[in-house]
């Protein structure tokens, strides 16, 4: 697992990062029952209202990845978190508003609430859809990554979204094409496609950029491959089988599951399937060496060859996320340290993996976290204990 977010998408579209050492105490500012309250109110309160919500999700959303937890931001979450709970029952019944506004404010709080919030997962899985829904213009992916957060960690969720893609008619699919051409020119991390339909492939791949992060910080990762692995078959159109090759090829060996599923796919009749096999069989198995074999198979001209041979070696030797891409290892602030360090006891093991691979980029200015590593090499994962091991050669080279 190297491992799992594109970050520059993830900063661009769902985080405002924070300022470290910079952050003022907004927990106690947190007044979430006044503020529903208030929704229903005057103008001037319901705008102000509106303000404040806002200003919590767009600060703190679920897809910031705990590595950038600092001590005020779980407290502003955890107190966010208590406030809602009493809260879920109006928060549903806000589902139903005809004020699409309201509807997108209730999807936020539910989603920061997390599983606490499951009650709510019956009528989220009807509004997904719902005609009705999608004529509000209601997106179906806040539909779909709020049920994401609130399912319990161990249960898959992917296999509603796939049959959500699946069940569009051919002139939404189209739209929601053309809406992400607009938006994307090129999805990041993968070499050109050498088939005619490279952009529809691009782009449907893009849309395994959009639900990656939130995947990651929702902890589910392992228990969606099944489900994702099922979603390649031939059976199924385009936009389903690219997407959720791009999902298994991002989430790298977390998708350690699916290789001998996906093996078949290099015979695929289908140029694009084949080629996208073949990264997501790089990215899942990081084998350089395995590249020339694979190149074989998809028995490409000379000039693409070279060219997947280039691109596939980028993938192996980079992954999906590199810390340092975010920021200088060689100078890692006290506050994000602490959260990295933090990630080494989160509940989720998706979050303590990941926790591993940071420290293993940073190298020697991790030695202060050495014995909560240490706490993990009889981890009952294997990938864990591995990670361990990297992690410690990385910071006391032998």
């Amino acid at each position: 697992m190297r491992c799992l977010i594109i970050f520059a998408l993830l900063l661009s579209l769902f985080v405002a990062t924070p300022s470290y050492g910079q952050e003022p105490d907004l927990a106690e500012l947190i007044q979430l029952e006044k503020w529903l309250t208030d929704l229903s109110g005057a103008s001037q309160e319901r705008r102000q209202a509106k303000e404040n919500l806002q200003g919590i999700l767009d600060s703190y959303p679920p897809s910031m990845t705990p590595v950038l937890f600092t001590p005020n931001i779980r407290s502003v979450i955890r107190e966010y978190r208590r406030q809602a709970e009493p809260l879920i029952p109006q928060l549903i019944e806000m589902l139903d508003s005809d004020d699409v506004e309201d509807v997108n404010i209730a999807l936020g709080v539910l989603t920061i609430t997390g599983p606490d919030a499951k009650a709510a997962i019956p009528k989220l899985k009807a509004m997904l859809f719902d005609k009705k829904t999608h004529d509000a213009e209601i997106p179906p992916f806040g539909i779909f990554v709020t049920l994401l957060y609130i399912t319990p960690a161990d249960e898959a969720v992917m296999p509603l979204a796939l049959q959500w893609l699946d069940g569009l008619p051919k002139e939404k699919r189209d739209r929601l094409v053309g809406d992400l051409q607009e938006n994307e020119e090129r999805p990041v991390n993968l070499p050109n496609f050498p088939s005619r339909n490279s952009m529809l492939v691009w782009t449907y791949g893009f849309l395994s950029e959009i639900i990656i992060p939130h995947l990651l910080a929702a902890g589910h990762t392992r228990v969606e491959v099944p489900s994702l692995l099922q979603a390649t078959d031939k059976k199924y159109p385009l936009i389903v089988r690219s997407t959720a090759l791009s999902i298994l090829m991002t989430l790298q060996s977390e998708a350690s599951a699916a290789l001998p599923g996906l093996r078949k796919h290099l015979a695929d009749s289908d140029p694009s399937i084949r080629y996208l096999t073949a990264i997501a069989i790089l990215a899942i198995e990081q084998d350089a060496a395995a590249i020339p074999q694979i190149a074989g198979v998809l028995n490409l001209p000379p000039d693409e060859r070279k060219e997947f041979e280039t691109g596939a070696a980028k993938i192996v030797a980079s992954g999906a996320l590199r810390l340092k891409e975010v920021l200088d290892v060689h100078d890692v602030p006290p506050e994000l340290m602490e959260g990295i360090s933090g990630m080494l006891t989160h509940g989720n093991a998706t979050h303590r993996r990941l926790g591993l691979i940071y420290l293993a980029e940073i190298g020697p200015a991790a030695k202060s976290v050495i014995p909560a590593i240490e706490k993990l090499r009889n981890d009952p994962d294997e990938e864990t204990r591995r990670l361990v091991l990297k992690a410690m050669h990385a910071i006391k080279p032998q």
